[in-house]
């Protein structure tokens, strides 16, 4: 104990006081020749050795505490870990068992989260952090002691991936690695940014076992223990070491008494103590009882030696043979390898092209809503930095009703395999913006959730095209409404007129009828008097023929009013043909003899139909006077009727 190494420096101190003081007192009596000079001497020689002591003994238990915290990373086999009750196991908690037997200071080992212990001895509440690297960035927060162990820090990655072989062939892998890691330091300070955080080795273990990563940078150590427990040893390789760290005990930069305190009590333990725990945790070589390891070194020795004489002649023969071949296969394998890696390097070229390439958002979520991996061309879009949603969950970052949108198209494609066409609105820097999301399920291995990849694409632009054709719509809308109203006032102020016009002819046709018939019936009388001349009988029978013609045009503007009206009745009855036609034939005879144009009629005997004789007589007359007025001069019309199966054509 300190205490004990100051105490005998104490005697030591007030012996050797003690011893000098008869001496001086003998000086002092030789000088003074008094013995109460003497007494008085000796007292203050014990008064000043009763402060040195009190003063001392203060000192030492002001600056020797009772008990010391140290936090340690509790997944790190065989060095530090947890059993299956959860008590904390291995080669430094034994270290530190065997500090605290030799110094008599109780030692508090904490075990937790690694990025987490090394917050609590840098926030002041813990005194010592162990299994710590020494690097460049940590030197500024802390003092070291010495290292005490190396550590060989490889990348593991996946047996279907080749070309791992340093820190420049990992760009365009996204690295697991352990949050608060010396390797992240590595990693960055060689340029790379990609990593996936997980909180334990174990953890990261766990994520490649999945497929979440497929490279990951973990110490040889724990990542071999928990590949072998896990059995994925036989899944993934290891690269040569990205370099060689030592385990260090640390504590807070300048707390030199506590760096004294720790350093003096692993001082007080022997080498043969600290190679008996490393060898009950890391394992020693097997040795044969009862036979001194020199004889059984130089047994291999001989043994070697004669089975390397023998085969040296048989294996230098075909040494030579197999040197070629094998040659011949590497460089066959070289090429092949490097071939390999520039198509991996192209593809994830194109990869990485074709993704900066999409405009759309995407981003891998769970079910629960919460951002796994976000990839984003246009980080502008996104309602805060990538690095900021990862773990978030889209309840936190989003208003209500976008969030809920996005949960309704998680759970349907977690129902349908897929989800598309929803739309959400989001207010962001650059102002309001849709976007329209389709959600594809990913299926996880290992018993884990589904996850979900969405793809996010701006619609913003269509969006305000669809709100303003709707605006349009609406005012065409209203443009075909005071159009269609402009039209049915328009189609009654034409029926009304159509309306006056067949009332108005109605009347004026019953109008012109009745003198008409006047006109004809004193014409007729005109005609029967015996006593008129011939030429003045002539004359009236101009008159009577002009005024039935008169009297049929009179008809035909009733009968046109009627069809408009659509009061048409017809008046079916058996006709005989030849009359008919006779009768139509007679009244266009006198336009016929004013153009010189002959009229002839063909034989229609026994002919006859039912129809309404007055319709048939109109369309006759149309027929003849047409031919009449379309005619030459000094021509001739011909009409004739015959059968022609239920038709009638003349």
């Amino acid at each position: 104990m300190p205490g004990s190494r100051d105490n005998a420096l104490h005697k030591a101190y007030r012996t050797r006081t003690l011893s000098e003081q008869p001496k001086r007192g003998s000086i002092r009596m030789s000088v003074c020749e008094s013995g109460l000079w003497r007494k008085l001497r000796r007292m203050m020689a014990w008064l000043w050795c009763l402060f040195l002591g009190l003063s001392l003994s203060a000192h030492a238990q002001q600056a020797t505490p009772g008990r010391i915290t140290v936090v340690v990373d509790d997944n790190y086999p065989p060095y530090m870990f947890r059993d299956h009750a959860g008590r904390l196991q291995g080669l430094r908690k034994d270290v530190w068992d065997l500090w605290a037997a030799r110094t008599g200071i109780q030692v508090n080992l904490v075990g937790m989260d690694w990025a987490k212990a090394q917050a609590q001895i840098l926030s002041g509440q813990a005194d010592v952090i162990d299994t710590l690297f020494e690097t460049p960035q940590r030197k500024a927060t802390y003092d070291f002691g010495p290292a005490y162990s190396d550590i060989e820090v490889p990348i593991f990655f996946h047996e279907s991936i080749a070309g791992i072989a340093n820190a420049e062939s990992l760009k365009g892998f996204t690295i697991g690695v352990k949050e608060g890691d010396a390797c992240v330091d590595y990693l960055v300070s060689q340029g790379l940014q990609s990593f996936r955080k997980y909180p334990s080795y174990e953890a990261v273990i766990d994520a490649a076992a999945v497929g979440e990563v497929r490279v990951f940078c973990e110490d040889k150590p724990p990542a071999t223990y928990f590949l072998v427990l896990k059995q994925l040893e036989h899944q993934f390789r290891s690269s040569p070491p990205l370099f060689i760290g030592q385990f260090h005990w640390a504590v807070r930069k300048g707390d030199v008494l506590t760096h004294k305190l720790v350093q003096d009590g692993f001082a007080r333990i022997s080498s043969a103590e600290m190679r008996e725990v490393r060898d009950r945790w890391l394992g020693s070589a097997v040795e044969v009882a009862g036979v001194p390891a020199y004889l059984r070194y130089g047994a291999y020795t001989l043994l070697g030696i004669g089975a390397v004489a023998l085969l040296l002649g048989m294996w230098n023969i075909a040494l030579r043979r197999r040197v070629a071949l094998r040659t011949s296969e590497l460089s066959v394998s070289l090429r092949q390898l490097t071939q390999a890696k520039h198509d991996a390097e192209q593809t994830l070229a194109q990869l990485h092209a074709t993704l900066e390439a999409i405009p759309d958002l995407m981003f891998e979520l769970d079910l629960d809503g919460r951002y796994v991996d976000v990839r984003a061309s246009r980080a502008e879009l996104l309602v805060m930095p990538p690095a900021q949603l990862l773990g978030r969950r889209v309840q936190e970052v989003m208003p209500v009703e976008a969030a809920d949108g996005v949960m309704q198209a998680l759970h349907e494609a977690a129902e349908h395999g897929a989800a598309f066409n929803t739309q959400i609105s989001l207010d962001l820097p650059s102002g309001p913006r849709w976007f329209e999301l389709s959600v594809a399920r990913k299926r996880m291995s290992g018993g884990q959730r589904d996850h979900f990849i969405v793809l996010s694409r701006d619609v913003t632009d269509r969006k305000l095209v669809e709100q303003a054709l709707a605006r349009h719509g609406d005012e065409l809308e209203k443009i075909v409404h005071e159009r269609s109203r402009q039209l049915v006032e328009a189609r009654d102020a034409s029926e009304s007129a159509s309306q006056a016009k067949s009332e108005f002819l109605s009347r004026m046709s019953h109008e012109l009828r009745t003198p008409m018939n006047a006109i004809l019936g004193f014409a007729q009388l005109i005609d029967m008097d015996a006593t008129g001349s011939p030429r003045s009988r002539a004359h009236v029978q101009e008159i009577l023929r002009a005024g039935k013609h008169l009297l049929h045009l009179i008809n035909d503007v009733l009968d046109l009013e009627q069809v408009e009206s659509g009061r048409v009745t017809l008046l079916p009855e058996q006709l005989e043909v030849s009359a008919l036609c006779a009768e139509a034939v007679a009244l266009v005879q006198p336009l016929a003899d004013q153009q010189e144009i002959t009229l002839s009629m063909g034989s229609m005997n026994d002919l006859a139909l039912m129809a309404d004789g007055t319709r048939v007589k109109q369309v006759v007359l149309n027929l003849l006077s047409n031919a009449i007025k379309y005619n030459r001069r000094g021509g001739h019309v011909w009409l004739e009727a015959q059968p022609e199966g239920d038709k009638l054509d003349g």
